[in-house]
């Protein structure tokens, strides 16, 4: 597996978030993370459309998505 920091994610931006569906991603997709915003979930062991759908269930919802890289910039 990549290193974490190489990895994609999908960037859902302006999402709806309830603390317990924040919660339950973190289970199903270790790395999730909130940032200002947006919530990103790694693109490791899922695709794009797998994490859409979970995000779906669990009703969280955003303005908007995008897959970015996972380099930071430094």
């Amino acid at each position: 597996m990549p290193a974490a920091e190489s990895v994609p994610v999908l960037r859902l931006l302006e999402p709806r978030l309830p603390e317990p569906a924040f919660h339950r991603i973190r289970g199903e997709v270790p790395g999730a993370a909130r940032t200002h915003g947006a919530l990103d979930l790694p693109l490791a062991e899922h695709g794009p459309e797998e994490l859409l759908a979970l995000c779906l269930r669990f009703g969280v919802t955003a303005r908007g998505s995008r897959i970015v890289g996972g380099g930071r910039s430094g």
